[in-house]
């Protein structure tokens, strides 16, 4: 499996009237191009409620994808803006450092940007058995939902991220730790949220027998 690091691509789209994209191979460029270009389209296209308040547009807004190339060109969305005035563009770039300090995405090292996609793993909550691993929230989403509509014995199955101990232990002690003798990790789930819980740990992706092709009930995604 080729490393995500050296296959990611950021991309800024501002969506209003058309579509302007800017794409970087580095989120740090990208954030500081986010913090140029956003105020100026505002500034050209945008207006103000009554004087002092924040631009806004009807319906326009700034985001920001990650696509890992290495995985299949998942996409995931890691910040967005609306143009409706109710959040300072300042405080909407802070939200996307803090955002993309907690996907683990800045290096603690370089203040250099590392890519960094999720697996997810479904899991049988009664045995423990893996039943199917996906790679990025979205395309983890729509598996678990074929998952669960195709589950056909109502098992309860749980959601944990997966990963290489060398993966796991590369990142802030804030964000990872042991309970009960057993791994966490501070990560965001397949919808988005974040939070605090246990993590699978493989020293390589071949510890992922085959024999779970024939388990799975749907194919295996990694």
């Amino acid at each position: 499996m080729q490393d995500g690091k050296q296959f990611s691509l950021y991309v800024l789209n501002i969506i209003d009237d058309g579509i302007i994209t800017i794409p970087d191979l580095n989120i740090f460029r990208l954030i500081e191009q986010a913090k140029a270009v956003i105020p100026t389209y505002l500034s050209k296209h945008g207006y103000r409620d009554e004087e002092g308040s924040e631009l806004k547009t009807e319906d326009g807004y700034a985001k920001i994808i990650y696509v890992n190339l290495a995985c299949s060109n998942e996409e995931q969305t890691i910040w967005q803006y609306n143009f409706d005035g109710e959040e300072l563009i300042e405080h909407a770039i802070q939200r996307l450092v803090d955002q993309a300090k907690l996907m683990n995405l800045i290096g603690a090292s370089n203040g250099y940007f590392e890519s960094s996609m999720y697996h997810y793993a479904f899991i049988n909550s009664s045995t423990d058995q893996v039943l199917d691993v996906r790679c990025g929230s979205e395309a983890a989403s729509k598996a678990l939902k074929e998952l669960q509509e195709s589950n056909k014995t109502a098992m309860e199955i749980e959601v944990r991220p997966i990963m290489l101990s060398s993966d796991y232990l590369s990142k802030p002690l804030d964000y990872r730790g042991e309970e009960e003798g057993e791994p966490w990790l501070l990560y965001m789930t397949i919808s988005g949220e974040t939070t605090y819980g246990p993590v699978i740990l493989l020293e390589h992706w071949g510890e992922l027998s085959i024999n779970i092709q024939q388990y799975s009930l749907v194919p295996l995604g990694i």
